[in-house]
């Protein structure tokens, strides 16, 4: 891609962008598409030869625009919201540009120490104590996870040196609700919890897990 090619064709991404933004509701929510008519749509082999910006892009309006969900239309309630601004578009455009890999500080200290800033920034917001930190995840579900491993290497029970199998290892539990995300049973599977002990706990009239029914439930 020569530098007036991709000046050019940034640009109408550009222009698409702004029109999207300024009257996202020229599209419905949910598409009216089939199961199976956008695989339908698309080739049955990888091309031999890379296409024109210009193919991509009107594929990207005929076949993908049309069979979206569209998460950051106004009218969108249902999952959770995410509500992308145009300014968080431009950041992620510069994001894709530096293409970095945050490993380790030595892979991208910028980005590691802006992390650790916003990091405490978030916390003195919700008031927890400045000792306490964390990281930046792409999931909450990634998240979730790396907690209840956490939580389970806390108890000292050597399962990051010997494992779950094939020794004594008392049960452990995780309390939840039938409202809590799926991604806590998952974990228990991946973590060798196990389903059978992910406790269920009562919830009130707001869908709130009820305290005194926790205590009975790890009494």
């Amino acid at each position: 891609m020569s530098g007036n090619s991709f000046h050019e064709d940034f640009e109408r991404v550009e222009r698409w962008i702004e029109a999207y933004f300024e009257k996202p509701q020229r599209y419905g929510v949910f598409p009216r598409v089939a199961p199976g008519e956008i695989e339908a749509a698309l080739p049955n082999e990888a091309p031999d030869r890379g296409e024109s910006f210009e193919r991509i892009f009107a594929d990207f309006e005929r076949i993908i625009v049309p069979g979206m969900t569209h998460w950051n239309h106004p009218r969108f309630f249902a999952y959770f919201a995410t509500s992308a601004a145009p300014v968080t578009v431009l950041a992620e455009a510069l994001a894709a540009t530096m293409d970095v890999k945050v490993m380790l500080w030595r892979t991208s200290p910028a980005a590691t120490e802006l992390e650790t800033v916003v990091m405490c920034w978030l916390g003195r917001l919700v008031g927890v104590p400045d000792d306490w930190t964390g990281i930046i995840y792409d999931t909450a579900s990634v998240a979730g996870f790396t907690a209840l491993a956490a939580a389970r290497e806390a108890l000292d029970l050597g399962i990051r040196e010997h494992g779950a199998s094939g020794r004594d290892v008392p049960a452990l539990r995780i309390y939840a609700t039938k409202h809590t995300h799926s991604h806590i049973e998952k974990a228990a599977i991946a973590l060798g919890v196990g389903l059978e002990n992910v406790v269920r706990v009562e919830c009130d009239a707001q869908f709130r897990m009820r305290p005194d029914a926790l205590h009975r439930a790890i009494d």
